[in-house]
Order: C-alpha cells, then sequence, then structure tokens
C-alpha cells in the first residue's frame, strides 16, 4: 500500500468531518441541527452520483468485447512467415474505425513509428460487427519474435455505437499468452469514490491487524 493513497485518503476523511467537527467546538449541543442538516446534503450528493453511476452502467452494456486468433501461413516455414492476428467481436455490440494507433515499451512509453511501420503491416477496420473476426495486422515471424523479446504492448483504437473514442491493450510476452486489456471504465462520483477508499482502507487495516495477531494466538 502506497504512501500517497493513505494521505489521500485520511485527507478525504478530514474534509468529509472537518465540518461537523467546527460545528461542535463552536455550537456545542445546537450543533445537532445542523450536522443533520449537511449529513442530509451528503446524502443527496451521494444519491445523485449513484444515478451518475447507473447511467454509465447502462451505457457499459453496449460496448463491444474482444479476443484474438492468431495462424501462420502454412506454405512458408521459417523467419519469413507472415503471422496473421485477427480479431474477434466476442461482445453484442460492433466496433467502428479499429485499428493500430501506439506500440508501447515495457515502461508504457510509446515507440516511433518509424521503428515498427515497415515490419507491421496493419489494417483498417471500418466495422466490426458481433460474432465477427477480421485481420488486425500481419508481420513477420522472426519480427513477432522481437516483439514477445521486448514485451511490447500494440494499443488499438477503435469507437464505440455513441462514437466514444475507447482503447484496448494487447501485451505480448513469452511467458504466457497475450493479455487483453480492455479500456476502464471510470465510475463516476467524488463522494462515493472516496466512501469507497476509505472502506477499502479500514478493511485493509483490520486485514493487516488479523495477520499481525495470528502468531500471538499461538
Amino acid at each position: 500500500m502506497k504512501a500517497k493513497f493513505f494521505l489521500r485518503v485520511l485527507g478525504k476523511i478530514f474534509l468529509l468531518t472537518i465540518i461537523p467537527i467546527l460545528l461542535v467546538i463552536k455550537l456545542g449541543w445546537n450543533s445537532i441541527l445542523p450536522i443533520i442538516v449537511y449529513l442530509q446534503f451528503l446524502l443527496i450528493w451521494a444519491q445523485t452520483e449513484i444515478g451518475m453511476r447507473q447511467a454509465v452502467l447502462s451505457s457499459a452494456q453496449f460496448e463491444p468485447s474482444f479476443n484474438i486468433k492468431e495462424e501462420t501461413d502454412t506454405e512458408t516455414f521459417g523467419p519469413d512467415s507472415i503471422f496473421h492476428v485477427y480479431i474477434v467481436n466476442i461482445g453484442e455490440n460492433p466496433a467502428y474505425n479499429l485499428g493500430i494507433g501506439r506500440i508501447l515499451d515495457r515502461k508504457g512509453q510509446p515507440i516511433f513509428p518509424q521503428m515498427w511501420s515497415k515490419s507491421l503491416e496493419r489494417s483498417h477496420i471500418s466495422c466490426l460487427p458481433p460474432n465477427q473476426s477480421l485481420e488486425l495486422y500481419s508481420i513477420r515471424l522472426d519480427e513477432k519474435e522481437k516483439l514477445l523479446e521486448n514485451e511490447l504492448t500494440i494499443e488499438v483504437f477503435y469507437f464505440n455505437r455513441f462514437g466514444d473514442p475507447r482503447t484496448l491493450l494487447m501485451k505480448f510476452s513469452k511467458n504466457y499468452p497475450p493479455l487483453l486489456i480492455h479500456e476502464r471504465i471510470e465510475k463516476p462520483g467524488a463522494l462515493l469514490n472516496s466512501l469507497e477508499e476509505i472502506i477499502f482502507l479500514w478493511k485493509f487495516y483490520r486485514i493487516q491487524r488479523k495477520i499481525s495477531e495470528k502468531p500471538l494466538q499461538k
């Protein structure tokens, strides 16, 4: 657990509790009514953010989902053989204007297109309907080995049916099959996100406490 996360969560706890604390210090028992009003305000705020999250969840149902399929030409063997990668839409919604945008190194930094565009033949897919596959790119087998050795990541850009830009990461390594990482959909709501982080911190503290108490029970 990073110290920055602890400090951020502690800062949010301070911001949420500073108003009731100041009211108690200044008004004493007369602060009960203002504190109730403050809590009602937080409740209305949370309900508004719940509605925002429901809207995001509803729109997420229209996002496509992907898988990849790999094939190698059987007519030629050796380093000059062509390796084909197909992207498969396994969701129920189409993806539009799909293609490779960038290639990232191990640290997630983009590589200049001049260094990889000649070895990798890209395809532009205007529309990828559900339950269909189209070739995303092709590459020679010797160039594919470089892709695996350097653990590069291919970033695929596309648009959903609402015209929103999305990304899909394809991470390659010799130690495991290609990893597909769909773009994370951020949950809106500053208050709800803060409360979730506070709950997570409390659960983490309880788990750490139980782990530290186990040797004493023996």
